[in-house]
């Protein structure tokens, strides 16, 4: 059960992730989504409409949120979330879900921060939905990006201090995997100027190598295989480019255990990135620099596929050929 909790979470992160890259090269095309006039007069629209019945209100919004783009429902799911904690205070969390990348969590958190600074964590984190792990995990997700926005990159540290007790049993993802994904996409900062954090070749590993502790290095490692990513894409590497370039990154981590997490994120990346296509995912995890990390790579990146019925027979088939031996992949039905 834990190691499926694992794989929801690995989804969870995934899907955040595709959100900020491709908020971030939506602006990279235009210099703001929208003005400042635009996103008041969005906010005053759904204002007014949350004074129905939320939960009718909130349906209209994912159904508006459907026609639009991947980064415009993105971003209506942050102003929507704003909208539910200044009309409805602590307790409208509880109406946010995971419609477009957790948008609504992320809107509401920020501006929960903003109204009453950290020492509202406690009751944010009581009121996310405790009816799947999927749910709370993102709820939890979104907190961490809010702490983070509220205390800013250089108390990192601070933040993930603040998180851990609310996330004891699970240390990859959920409030520290949102605290260290807004440490690298800033997505928080501002509706109109969200930035990837600048890569640096000689600080490639920070903060994971030396700036934070080592309880946290492994959410981390597990998160800056995206960064990598986007930075690599950014500056108009191939695919293949990118995943053999990360693999090389890995590769030189000393500790053999945060390695193997590097090599997980790697699959964590890749599985949307491939359009949940198998062959592609081995393709791609075969820029690895060894059979080990490959097969690391791999099978995190099949995880992804145990979210349909579709992807959990093509997993049974691949174990039922031999392809794939993986013990916790071939024995989900």
């Amino acid at each position: 059960m834990n190691w499926l909790i694992s794989r929801t979470l690995t989804t969870l992160i995934v899907l955040l992730t595709l959100a900020c890259i491709g908020i971030f090269m939506y602006i990279r095309m235009h210099d703001t989504p929208a003005d400042a006039s635009q996103y008041q007069i969005l906010k005053e629209r759904w204002h007014a409409r949350f004074k129905s019945t939320p939960t009718e209100a909130y349906t209209d919004f994912v159904r508006e949120g459907d026609k639009l783009s991947y980064v415009e429902s993105h971003w209506l799911a942050h102003i929507v979330g704003e909208v539910l904690f200044e009309k409805f205070g602590v307790s409208g969390m509880r109406f946010c879900t995971t419609d477009f990348s957790y948008g609504c969590y992320h809107g509401f958190s920020g501006s929960a921060f903003t109204a009453f600074g950290l020492g509202v964590v406690r009751d944010l984190a009581d009121e996310c939905p405790q009816s799947s792990p999927e749910l709370f995990l993102g709820c939890m997700h979104g907190l961490g990006h809010g702490i983070l926005a509220e205390v800013g990159s250089i108390s990192l540290v601070k933040a993930l201090q603040i998180c851990s007790p609310l996330q004891e049993q699970e240390m990859i993802g959920g409030c520290l995997g949102g605290i260290f994904m807004e440490h690298n996409y800033n997505t928080l900062q501002s509706l109109e100027g969200l930035a990837l954090r600048p890569y640096e070749k000689e600080r490639a590993y920070e903060p994971c190598a030396q700036e934070v502790p080592d309880a946290y290095k492994a959410a981390c490692y597990y998160e800056l295989t995206s960064w990598w990513r986007a930075s690599f894409d950014k500056q108009g590497m191939s695919q293949n480019e990118q995943y053999a370039e990360i693999g090389h990154l890995c590769r030189a981590i000393d500790d053999s255990e945060m390695q193997t997490v590097c090599f997980r994120g790697v699959g964590n990346v890749i599985g949307p990135l491939s359009s949940y296509n198998s062959t592609v995912m081995r393709e791609w995890c075969s820029m690895m620099s060894d059979e080990h990390a490959q097969t690391v790579c791999f099978h995190e990146s099949l995880g992804h596929l145990l979210q349909s019925d579709k992807g959990r027979a093509e997993i049974q088939s691949l174990c039922a050929s031999g392809a794939v031996a993986d013990t916790h992949l071939c024995r989900v039905e």
